[in-house]
């Protein structure tokens, strides 16, 4: 192994305004050059021929070696690199060039859930499919019965895309659904009959049976009480004395929750969202028609995602959470279901959010609603929360505040090279540093007529490698794909796909767009009723 020992002595510097003389710089580089290898030289004389034949080669493998190894280095890195960024939502290896359309799938209904590997769980007509979602090839199908309803699904892009080990099924005439439960890969469980349910698809609803929506974890989520008879009682005083009133004739019945088992019907959990007090009543809706005094609603609302099942009515809601916990939520985080953070928090947000532990618990509370973060570069970082006026703050997990800008925003899109990206009330995409949350850099041409789109373009969906943005934006009948340098905001590149609009997303590491034309009707196919859509779904590839 030869070894340099390399002069210590620096060249004198240059006095100030001083213009280096090249003939004497390139003597003094030949000169430390000189006495750097006379050692060498000296040694590399003293070798016999053989010997030095052998060092040469051994130099040279040295080389190889070195390089090889670099070579070795790098492509470990990057493949660590890409295992991170495929775990995170909104992950991909690289976006460094814009991505092409690699395969197409029509579809009636997007993405319903995805599973593990890069499974994409659709729907076509009355069958559900898992499509691999680096080729689209069709790994698995399921025929159905009438008006399938599979999930749990999920309208935030960082759940949605978060793998769940089991889908669940309901299908068949309003009279008689049916539940099916579908495994990791794609191995029906199981079917089990639940019984007479409403069907929104179906056309008619009948107040005396319940709605029944798949849940996470092989469940099924049932709600009763939900009729489309809007129940209202009069504003200001004496609203809840009426409310005692419709519920002693039977006029009233507090919507119930029940969590069960899909294939068991074992029951995981139940509670009641029970209107208690005027306070609960403040948070109501208002019911306004002509000529007539505005009346408080009692609107119901109920959801079912990959994290848990809710139900509200105004300023009432109840949570069970997939291990079958129940969580009271009453004032104004009434109704509201929690979503999984990435960074694994479970937050339940409204006008406030609290952050719940592993019991279900409210661990603290920040002001403001919790803006998750479509695509993230890490796991761990702060809370992005729109306060009253939709005015951008960062907290800590601990609760504690970092800062509070002056953009009012209603979308944080990314989370990455600490920059949080934000979409702007005005229109605008907005880079705010995450440490003080300083604006670096605003596009107002991204959406809108400035862009050259119409109005109602908007940010569909946002991925990332970790140094740049890939935005996607559309509106009318095109999509667009913009790549952004998180720290500066300036454009790397941009590129108008074929087809409509459609949700931008990371599945596994691979990108997809989830192009959605909505549900066009309801038609007979394949003798069972089914509803009918104008969807498809885009793989993507880099290269």
């Amino acid at each position: 192994m030869l070894r340099f020992d390399l002069d210590p002595h620096e060249p004198d510097e240059l006095e100030a305004g001083e213009a280096p003389d090249a003939a004497a710089d390139a003597d003094a580089r030949e000169s430390r050059v000189s006495r750097l290898l006379a050692p060498v030289g000296r040694r590399w004389r003293a070798l016999s021929r053989r010997a030095r034949a052998v060092a040469v080669g051994a130099t040279a493998g040295t080389v190889v070696v070195v390089l090889v190894g670099a070579a070795v280095g790098d492509a470990w890195a990057d493949r660590r690199h890409a295992e991170a960024m495929r775990a995170l939502p909104g992950g991909v290896a690289d976006v460094s060039l814009l991505p092409q359309e690699t395969w197409q799938v029509e579809t009636d209904e997007g993405v319903l859930a995805v599973l593990p590997g890069g499974v994409v769980v659709t729907r076509d007509a009355n069958a559900v499919l898992g499509l691999d979602v680096g080729t689209g090839d069709e790994l698995w199908r399921h025929e159905l019965g009438a008006y399938p309803d599979c999930g749990p699904t999920s309208y935030y892009a960082s759940e949605l895309t978060r793998p769940v080990d089991r889908v669940v099924c309901l299908s068949g005439d309003p009279e008689a659904r049916t539940a099916t439960v579908i495994d990791a890969d794609g191995v029906v469980l199981g079917t089990r009959e639940v019984g007479p349910a409403n069907v929104d698809a179906a056309g008619e609803w009948d107040d005396d049976l319940p709605q029944v929506t798949p849940a996470a974890d092989g469940a099924i989520a049932v709600v009763r009480g939900v009729s489309m008879t809007t129940t209202s009682l009069p504003t200001g005083g004496g609203a809840l004395p009426r409310l005692e009133r419709l519920r002693e004739k039977g006029r009233w019945t507090d919507p119930s929750l029940r969590v069960e088992d899909a294939l068991t019907g074992e029951v995981r959990g139940e509670a009641v969202a029970r209107l208690r007090d005027e306070a609960d009543l403040e948070s109501c809706g208002t019911l306004e028609e002509d000529g007539k005094k505005p009346r408080l609603a009692l609107w119901t609302m109920a959801t079912a995602s990959p994290t848990a099942a809710g139900l509200g009515v105004c300023g009432a809601g109840v949570v069970i959470l997939p291990d079958g916990a129940v969580l009271d939520v009453d004032g104004p985080n009434g109704g509201m279901v929690p979503v999984r953070a990435s960074d694994g928090a479970l937050l339940l947000s409204g006008q406030a959010t609290d952050a719940l532990d592993d019991a279900g618990a409210v661990a603290r509370t920040v002001p403001g609603y919790v803006l998750d973060p479509s695509a993230v570069d890490e796991a761990q970082g702060p809370w992005l929360v729109a306060d009253e006026q939709l005015r951008v703050a960062a907290y800590d997990a601990d609760g504690t505040r970092r800062w509070t800008s002056d953009v009012e925003s209603y979308q944080a899109l990314a989370r990455v090279a600490g920059v949080a990206v934000m979409a702007s009330t005005e229109g605008a995409v907005v880079g705010l540093d995450l440490d003080s949350g300083e604006r670096l850099w605003t596009r107002d041409d991204l959406v809108g007529n400035d862009a050259g789109s119409g109005p109602n373009d908007s940010v569909t969906g946002v991925v990332t490698d970790g140094r740049r943005v890939l935005v996607g934006v559309g509106g009318g009948t095109d999509l667009r794909l913009v790549s952004l340098d998180a720290r500066s905001g300036e454009t790397l590149g941009e590129q108008e796909l074929d087809g409509g609009p459609g949700l931008l997303l990371a599945v596994d590491g691979h990108v997809l767009v989830a192009e959605d034309g909505g549900i066009s009707g309801v038609e007979e196919v394949d003798g069972v009723m089914v509803e009918t859509g104008n969807a498809a779904l885009r793989g993507l590839a880099v290269g």
